[in-house]
C-alpha cells in the first residue's frame, strides 16, 4: 500500500497540489545528484584535463579569465594566438556574463570550466521541469524530459571533446518558458532575450544561431495556429532585445566574422538517412557506420524517449507546433541531400558555420527531451484508473532511462581520463613572447598546446583557430625575429615600461624619424595616446615616431565595441521603462 502511494505520488501534477515547492526541492536534490555522479571524472581531478578540443576551450577562457584577474582590464584584445586578434570578437570566447568566467576567476579556468558544466546541467535540468510544468505534466515526466536533455549523446560527447559551450544548451529550457511566456506578455520576452544573450556572452555562436531558429519556427507557427499575427511581433521585440542585451559582445563578433568569414565542409555535406539509427539509438556510439566523427553526429538519447516521442505523433493535433520544429531540425541534419527538404533553409542560415549539419541534431534532442516527457504524461494521466500498473511501468522506465544514459556514455568519461594531463599555474611575471609551435607539441597536446604555452605567458603564433586569421608576426623562434617591439630603421632605443594585453607603454628614444612596430598582427581598434594614426607596416601594428616622442601607449578600444556599449545602456533605460509601464499601468481617471 505504501509502495503504491509513493508511486501515485510520483505521477501527481504537482502544481494540482499544495506541495508544488516539495515536488520542486525534491526534483532539485535529484539533479544535483545526477549531475555530480555522472559528470564524476570532471571533478575528481578538477587540474587534469583531455585531448581533442580540450586545449583550445580551454584557452579562450583561460585569456579572458587571466585578463581580468591578473592584468586588471577588460578582455578585448588576445596576444597569445596567432599574432593577435580581437578577444570580444572571437564568438567562442568567454566573456565577463558568463558562469564559467566567474567560476573561472575564483578557481581558475580548467575547474571552473568542470564546476560550470555541473551547474550547467542543473540549472538546464531545473529550466526543463519548470518548462514542463508549464504544460501541467506529471512529475515524473518531468524528470524524465530534465533527464533526457542534460544527458544526450549530443552534449555529452560535445562537451568530452573539450566543446564545452555545447552546455549552454541548458539556457534553452528557461528561454523557451519565457518566450511562451512572452507570447502575450513582452516582459517575459526579456528574460528570453537574456537567455539567448548568454549563449553568445557564453561563446555559444552554433547554440545561438539554432536558438534564434527555433525561436523564429515557433514564432511563426504559434501565429499561424492561434491566427495572432502579433505573435511574429513579439519574434522581432525578442531580437531587438537580444540586441541590447548582448551589444558589446555582438557587434564585435560581426566585425570579426565579416573580416573572417568562417567557411568549412558542411555546404557538401550528404548524410545517409542510417545516421538517425546510429546517433538516437544505436548503443555503440563510437563504432559508427556512417564516415562521421562521434561528437559530431551522436544524439543518443535511447529507445524509451524515442518510442514515446514517436507516440506523441498520434496526439499530433495538441501538440504540432512542437513536432514541425522537431521534424525539421531532422531534416536539416541531412545536409546537402537529394531527400533533404530544408537544406535550401540551411543554407540561407549560414551552413558553412556549423561545421557539420548534424549539428542540428542540437534541437533535436531537446524537443525529443519535452515531446517524451508530453507523451509519458498524458499515458499516465489518461490510462491510470483503468490501468493502476502503468504508474510503476512509469517510474521505472525512467529509471531505466538514467541508467542506460550512465551505461552507453560513460565511456566518452573514460576517454577523458584517460588523456588527461595536469597543468600549472599561470605566470604573469614572465617577459611576454610568441613561440611557432612544432609539429611534436601538437601532435603530443591536442590543437596547439596552446594552453601549456599560455601558462609561461607565451602566445601561439600558428595556434589553431577556427577563423582564417593570418598571422603576421615572427614568432620568437623564427630566423627573422626581431622582438615584440622595434624600430624599422633600427636608430634609437625602446624600453617597455608597462605590458598588459590590451595596452603597452614604450619609452621612445630615437635620433631621427622612425617606425615603431610591435609585433601584433594590425587591427582598425588600436588607438595610441598622441594623435597620430596607428599604421598597418607589412600586417603589423606601426606608429611613426620623431626625437619629440617621450612615450608612446598603444591601447586597444575598438569603436564597434563602444558603439555596442552605447546601444546597450541606452536600450535598456528604454526596456527598464517598458517594464515599469507594464507594472503599473496608467489607470483611468
Amino acid at each position: 500500500m505504501l509502495v503504491h502511494r509513493s508511486m501515485h505520488i510520483l505521477c501527481e501534477v504537482p502544481d494540482k497540489t499544495k506541495f508544488a515547492r516539495a515536488y520542486f526541492i525534491v526534483a532539485l536534490g535529484v539533479f544535483v545528484l545526477l549531475a555530480v555522479f555522472f559528470y564524476a571524472p570532471f571533478w575528481t581531478d578538477l587540474k587534469a584535463y583531455g585531448s581533442a578540443d580540450w586545449d583550445f576551450s580551454n584557452f579562450f577562457h583561460a585569456v579572458p579569465a587571466w585578463t581580468v584577474k591578473y592584468f586588471h582590464e577588460l578582455p578585448l584584445w588576445n596576444p597569445y594566438l596567432r599574432g593577435g586578434s580581437s578577444l570580444i570578437g572571437n564568438p567562442q570566447s568567454s566573456s565577463p556574463l558568463s558562469l564559467t568566467f566567474f567560476l573561472s576567476l575564483i578557481f581558475g579556468p580548467l575547474a571552473g570550466i568542470k564546476l560550470g558544466d555541473i551547474l550547467n546541467a542543473v540549472l538546464g535540468m531545473a529550466g526543463m521541469y519548470v518548462l514542463m510544468g508549464y504544460f501541467n505534466t506529471i512529475w515524473i515526466a518531468r524528470i524524465l524530459a530534465a533527464v533526457v536533455l542534460a544527458f544526450n549523446g549530443t552534449v555529452v560527447y560535445h562537451v568530452t571533446q573539450g566543446h564545452f559551450m555545447w552546455m549552454l544548451m541548458m539556457y534553452w529550457p528557461w528561454m523557451v518558458l519565457f518566450f511562451l511566456k512572452g507570447l502575450d506578455k513582452r516582459p517575459w520576452v526579456y528574460l528570453s532575450a537574456v537567455m539567448l544573450s548568454l549563449q553568445i556572452w557564453g561563446g555559444g555562436p552554433y547554440l545561438l544561431a539554432f536558438a534564434i531558429c527555433t525561436l523564429g519556427l515557433l514564432a511563426v507557427l504559434f501565429a499561424f495556429r492561434d491566427k495572432k499575427p502579433a505573435y511574429l511581433l513579439r519574434f522581432v521585440e525578442l531580437v531587438v532585445a537580444f540586441i541590447i542585451f548582448s551589444g558589446p559582445k555582438l557587434f564585435m563578433v560581426m566585425e570579426t566574422l565579416y573580416r573572417f568569414p568562417r567557411v568549412t565542409i558542411a555546404e557538401d555535406t550528404q548524410v545517409s538517412w542510417k545516421v538517425f539509427y546510429y546517433a538516437f539509438l544505436c548503443r555503440d556510439q563510437i563504432n559508427n557506420h556512417i564516415g562521421l566523427k562521434v561528437d559530431e553526429f551522436s544524439a543518443y538519447v535511447g529507445v524509451i524517449p524515442f518510442v514515446l516521442t514517436a507516440l506523441l505523433f498520434f496526439q499530433w493535433k495538441k501538440y504540432w507546433p512542437y513536432l514541425c520544429v522537431l521534424l525539421f531540425s531532422l531534416g536539416m541534419a541531412l545536409g546537402n541531400s537529394p531527400y533533404s527538404p530544408f537544406w535550401p533553409v540551411f543554407h540561407l542560415l549560414g551552413a558553412g558555420y556549423f561545421h557539420f549539419s548534424t549539428r542540428s541534431f542540437l534541437i533535436s534532442v531537446f524537443f525529443i527531451a519535452m515531446a517524451s516527457g508530453f507523451s509519458l504524461s498524458d499515458l499516465v494521466l489518461h490510462r491510470q484508473e483503468k490501468y493502476p500498473i502503468i504508474i510503476l511501468i512509469a517510474c521505472a522506465c525512467v529509471i531505466f532511462v538514467m541508467v542506460d544514459l550512465c551505461i552507453v556514455l560513460s565511456p566518452v568519461h573514460k576517454i577523458t581520463q584517460t588523456n588527461a594531463r595536469q597543468y600549472q599555474d599561470f605566470q604573469p611575471a614572465l617577459a611576454f613572447s610568441q613561440q611557432q609551435v612544432t609539429d611534436k607539441q601538437r601532435y603530443r597536446f591536442g590543437n596547439s598546446s596552446m594552453l601549456d604555452l599560455l601558462l609561461r605567458n607565451t602566445g601561439t603564433s600558428n595556434g589553431y583557430d577556427a577563423l582564417p586569421i593570418l598571422s603576421h608576426v615572427s614568432p620568437h623562434n623564427s630566423p627573422g625575429y626581431r622582438g615584440e617591439f622595434y624600430l624599422q630603421d633600427g636608430f634609437g632605443k625602446l624600453e617597455v615600461t608597462s605590458w598588459s594585453p590590451n595596452r603597452w607603454d614604450v619609452k621612445v628614444h630615437v635620433f631621427q624619424n622612425d617606425v615603431l612596430i610591435i609585433n601584433q598582427n594590425f587591427d582598425p581598434g588600436w588607438r595610441t595616446n598622441l594623435p597620430k594614426k596607428v599604421l598597418n607596416i607589412h600586417g603589423l601594428l606601426g606608429v611613426a615616431v620623431t626625437p619629440d616622442d617621450p612615450e608612446i601607449i598603444f591601447y586597444y578600444l575598438p569603436f564597434n565595441f563602444i558603439l555596442g556599449c552605447c546601444v546597450t545602456v541606452l536600450g535598456l533605460i528604454f526596456i527598464g521603462l517598458d517594464i515599469n509601464r507594464f507594472a503599473h499601468p496608467l489607470r483611468e481617471r
